[in-house]
């Protein structure tokens, strides 16, 4: 029991998940894994809270509530809930129910606030049975990379566990988890890989999801160096030509797949035929390829660019809080609201004190918006402005801007407003950040 709360807190210590003081939701099903996480969490001192979500499938599913909620109050901690029809919710948007729980979870995990990070209970087994039903459906490096210890705000403490070491620690505490009796169907791919491969490997070698798991950590390794290396040579959604032409197939593919995500949001279903077929039809100008999710990969002026489908402009509007990220689906892209005490390197940060309690937003452009610019006194029309910045047309409708209630503060990437400048008596510095789109949650 000792050397499992040693290997948690290591885990933490490696891959930088927590820092003392930080407040922790753990995604609580009630089963050993997250029974484990939450006693392992507060044993070393973290503040936790335990978000369940009631998935209306199982006919359990009631007395699973229970027992988390009373778990909650066992270990005198905050306990969220929430119930819903994931069967309802999969069978309108024509998706699985696998895919329409985990939306809802990670959908309600973010929508609770007070809290700095997600745990979630993967652990090695976890991992080792990812790479493997990726390597047998077909997959590239990133597929062979398991599952990471962080992912954003999404940590998982356990993942330097096996399931054996889990569920020993659990019952040397003494505790009775609840059961998900779906676990043992062999209908499902996951499940008898699971139950059927993984111990024909481990008669084979007793230390098979070990050894997984240490080749998909180095693969990790690799595969976050070629896509930094291809990050370099990708501006938002478009690459030049020129330039693609040169560049080693690992990086071309990598290139291509995220000005992809950038423009549809996520690197689903972009596959090697697309990156080949791409890559084998370069044109200085013209429609390449039609692609999923209204996604049109095109030449323009020496620029390999992905637009979405659309000639009206999309409406949105979000609001986004100090220290928290949000992703625009409309557009594919994704910004973060930090707060510091220095002047941050980048051009669209504001003094915080100045904008007082106002309601901060990324929203769509709107017909009669006025910006003005910093360093001028006067103001101009935004649909002139863009034009001046020579943004495409095509760009134009996924351009997403960052205001308050009144006033425009910056085009995110482009230019910043004269409102809420920074000064020498600035004590509290907010920065928008664009970050990469990301794809949906292990």
């Amino acid at each position: 029991m000792k050397n499992s709360l040693q290997t948690v807190q290591q885990t933490i210590d490696a891959f930088h998940l927590l820092e003392r003081g930080e407040k922790v939701l753990v995604a609580f099903s009630g089963g050993y894994d997250s029974v484990c996480l939450a006693l392992c969490l507060k044993e070393l001192g973290f503040s936790i809270g335990l978000a369940h979500v009631h998935h209306g499938l199982r006919e359990t599913a009631d007395r699973d509530a229970d027992f988390c909620k009373a778990f909650a109050e066992r270990l005198d901690v905050p306990f969220h809930f929430c119930k819903t029809d994931v069967k309802a919710i999969a069978d309108a948007k024509k998706i699985s129910t696998e895919t329409a729980g985990r939306n809802v979870r990670y959908t309600f995990f973010e929508s609770i606030e007070g809290y700095d990070k997600i745990a979630t209970g993967h652990h090695k087994n976890d991992c080792a049975e990812t790479v493997l039903q990726h390597l047998i459906r077909g997959t590239g490096l990133k597929g062979l990379t398991g599952i990471s210890a962080k992912r954003d705000k999404i940590i998982r403490p356990l993942i330097g566990l096996t399931r054996a070491e889990i569920e020993s620690y659990v019952n040397e505490k003494g505790i009775v988890p609840c059961a998900d009796e779906t676990n043992q169907r062999t209908d499902y791919a996951r499940n008898r890989i699971r139950l059927e491969m993984i111990p024909l490997l481990q008669k084979e070698n007793g230390n098979a999801v070990e050894n997984i798991c240490r080749t998909a950590s180095l693969l990790e390794q690799d595969e976050d160096f070629l896509t930094q290396t291809a990050r370099k040579y990708v501006s938002d959604n478009q690459i030049e030509i020129s330039v693609l032409k040169t560049l080693h197939p690992a990086i071309a593919g990598r290139a291509l797949r995220l000005a992809y995500a950038h423009t549809a949001g996520t690197a689903k279903d972009f596959e090697q035929k697309h990156i080949s077929y791409i890559l084998s039809h370069l044109k200085e100008h013209g429609d390449i390829l039609n692609l999923c999710f209204s996604v049109t990969c095109k030449a323009q002026y020496g620029k390999l660019l992905f637009v979405k489908n659309t000639d009206e402009a999309v409406v949105y509007c979000y609001e986004i809080q100090p220290d928290s990220a949000i992703d625009i689906p409309e557009t594919g892209r994704r910004f973060r609201l930090t707060v510091s005490e220095s002047a941050p390197l980048s051009e669209h940060y504001f003094d915080l004190n100045a904008l007082g309690d106002q309601k901060l937003f990324l929203r769509s452009p709107n017909a009669d918006d006025r910006f003005f610019p910093f360093g001028m006194n006067g103001s101009k029309r935004l649909s002139k402005l863009l034009i001046d910045l020579k943004i495409p047309e095509n760009k134009r409708k996924q351009l997403p801007l960052f205001a308050t209630d009144r006033e425009i503060l910056c085009i995110p990437g482009f230019k910043r407003s004269r409102f809420y400048p920074t000064d020498t008596q600035t004590k509290k510095y907010l920065n928008l950040l664009e970050e990469p789109a990301h794809e949906q949650f292990d």
